[in-house]
């Protein structure tokens, strides 16, 4: 079955605002995420990485191969939650 990933956009991160007026890469990551059908991104922590959800490992799967000729995206995985 479909699963709703819709809880993720009640996650926060306060220091987020922050971090991206000194390092706006991390918007573009996320907004990169989004243009490649994530239905959620943020950034991690201290932002140390920006990370997708998808609702399709397919979807997923195709934004690390656009992501292979991003040169400010560094490495991609797929975790899959069962």
């Amino acid at each position: 079955s479909e699963k709703d990933f819709n809880a993720f956009r009640l996650i926060t991160n306060k220091l987020e605002a922050a971090a991206k007026t000194v390092c706006p890469e991390i918007e573009d990551a996320e907004k990169f995420l989004m243009e490649h059908e994530a239905v959620f991104s943020m950034m991690t922590g201290s932002g140390s990485a920006v990370f997708g959800i998808f609702n399709d490992v397919n979807k997923a799967a195709d934004a690390i191969e656009a992501a292979k000729h991003n040169e400010k995206i560094i490495f991609g995985t797929i975790c899959r939650f069962i």
